[in-house]
């Protein structure tokens, strides 16, 4: 399957576009060694971003294992098994309710963490030896995150419907929106960094629960 290879590649690119800009950018990279990079201004708060997600993740990978596996399987099966109309009706709905209830779970759970962290961010900061001035691109980063995860989340339910073609040009859409709207954020100065990493993980999101 090509096409698998090709929303991994996307996908990764979408989430390290933005670290790779800044890390060549004036301004923003440092040499660390030989090839390598670094951004000291944006690297720290983004993966401690990265991290805050776990709680979420967690919640919705066993939503996911525990029902709607089960629900896409019964389905599917209704289909195969020459199931009547109303039964595979029946059958998907419950399948929508689970993905619904798996997807509103894990904002639960991810938005109370994002508001903990942010209520502690100078604590945070100041255990990881990291200036106070970061603490707007910690919040932010922090909502980033959050919103890749909830694209994440829908990627993993176009999966197990085998939708691979949505999948992918969304993978494309996080990917081009990443690279664009981090560079406008560039742009714009200090004050604005991490926001077009935001925005990208919005629209994929918004865009993949469209679909």
């Amino acid at each position: 399957y090509p096409s698998l290879a090709a929303i991994g590649l996307f996908y990764v690119i979408g989430s390290w576009i933005d670290k790779a800009l800044l890390w060549f950018l004036p301004d923003t990279g440092i040499d660390v060694y030989g090839p390598f990079r670094a951004s000291p201004i944006y690297d720290m708060p983004i993966f401690m971003s990265y991290l805050s997600v776990i709680p979420g993740m967690a919640i919705f990978l066993i939503r996911m294992e525990a029902d709607f596996a089960d629900r896409c399987d019964q389905f599917f099966s209704s289909i195969r098994k020459g199931a009547t109309l109303e039964q595979i009706i029946d059958a998907k709905d419950r399948m929508v309710v689970s993905v619904r209830r798996g997807l509103l779970d894990m904002c639960k759970i991810q938005g109370l963490t994002i508001v903990v962290l942010i209520s502690m961010n100078d604590q945070l900061l100041e255990l990881f030896g990291i200036s106070p001035g970061y603490r707007m691109l910690l919040n932010v980063g922090l909502i980033a995150a959050g919103i890749q995860l909830l694209f994440a989340a829908t990627l993993n339910v176009l999966f197990y419907l085998d939708e691979r073609p949505s999948a992918l040009w969304l993978c494309v859409l996080f990917a081009v929106a990443n690279g664009s709207l981090t560079y406008v954020s560039y742009l714009l100065g200090p004050l604005a960094y991490g926001y077009g990493f935001a925005a990208s993980a919005l629209l994929a999101a918004m865009a993949g629960l469209m679909v």
